[in-house]
């Protein structure tokens, strides 16, 4: 059986941010969406 994933995410939310105010993006997209392709029982419905 042949699997194909689109993963589609956002790493920089400008009102994001710190408790000092300096922008807070998110670090690991990339990682996490290659974390989902390589998850067996990852399903969309």
């Amino acid at each position: 059986m042949s699997r194909d994933a689109l993963v589609v995410g956002i790493n920089k939310y400008p009102f994001l941010k710190d408790s000092i105010g300096n922008f807070k993006h998110l670090s690991t997209p990339a990682s996490d969406a290659e974390a989902i392709l390589k998850t067996p029982t990852a399903t969309i419905k």
